[in-house]
């Protein structure tokens, strides 16, 4: 009976360390997604702009630090075309710019957005607006 019961808690201890070393794999996981796909955006807003000529943009600002949207400039206001939510437990320090403007010549704005992940980890995407070379780190 004895070494049922030392068996158990050895199991129940395993179990513990297993969750615990998910979770922090599930939230790196996120970060490196929400970073992944936050540079693909970045890419693709950009191209956007050259494709048609017309103003892209990415916007950041919103409340809740977990939403961006792609808009684009129709001369008289922004029109929205697609809504991005991040990863769960992942969201935009405040720090991070409030919007990244894309010019029909290619260039953009420049500035840094910081991702902020659960266990205290952060990743960046860095925009550099003549180049519009995106860097992740």
């Amino acid at each position: 009976m004895i070494e049922l019961l030392v068996a158990m808690v050895l199991i129940g201890i395993i179990m513990a360390l297993s969750i615990s070393a998910f979770s922090y794999y599930r939230a790196a996981k996120a970060l490196s997604t929400a970073e992944r796909e936050l540079t693909t955006e970045i890419r693709d807003a950009q191209s956007m702009a050259v494709a048609t000529g017309n103003k892209y943009q990415l916007d950041f600002s919103d409340a809740s630090r977990t939403l961006y949207k792609l808009e684009y400039w129709n001369g008289s206001g922004w029109t929205g075309v697609k809504d991005y939510q991040l990863p769960g437990g992942v969201q935009f320090d405040s720090a991070s710019i409030a919007a990244i403007d894309f010019y029909g010549r290619g260039n953009s704005d420049s500035g840094s957005l910081v991702l902020d992940g659960q266990f205290g980890k952060t990743k960046s995407v860095q925009v550099n607006g003549e180049t519009v070379n995106v860097t992740a780190s």
